[in-house]
């Protein structure tokens, strides 16, 4: 395979708070790396293994598919934390800021519970 590089940015706004996903082939290790940004600051990066023989065109689908999940699940948690702090179910309110804590976002977290 070629070593082709692809990167893909996606910023999510939210109140006083500015969020970035970005997802790229990372060549040096064969994986697809994925990092969420807090404010500019790194919170959560994981590393994909590529699978084994894939050309570039995999390499290309795996980055974008890996890419809006991670995008589509802070979105979704984000809303989630939003609806559920206006509600006030404890419960719910434990299990996402342990869930924000777990993603690196330690301000929001604390903000939440």
């Amino acid at each position: 395979m070629k070593n082709m590089i692809y990167r893909l940015s996606s910023k999510i706004i939210q109140k006083d708070h500015e969020y970035m996903v970005q997802t790229v082939n990372d060549t040096s290790c064969g994986a697809v790396r994925s990092t969420l940004y807090a404010d500019g600051v790194p919170a959560e990066s994981i590393a994909l293994p590529h699978p084994a023989g894939s050309g570039a065109e995999e390499v290309l689908s795996f980055v974008n598919l890996t890419h809006n999940e991670r995008k589509q699940e802070l979105e979704v948690l984000l809303k989630a934390c939003d609806q559920h702090a206006e509600e006030g179910d404890p419960r719910m309110i434990y299990h996402l800021g342990t869930a924000l804590y777990y993603k690196g976002l330690y301000g929001e977290a604390r903000d939440l519970l």
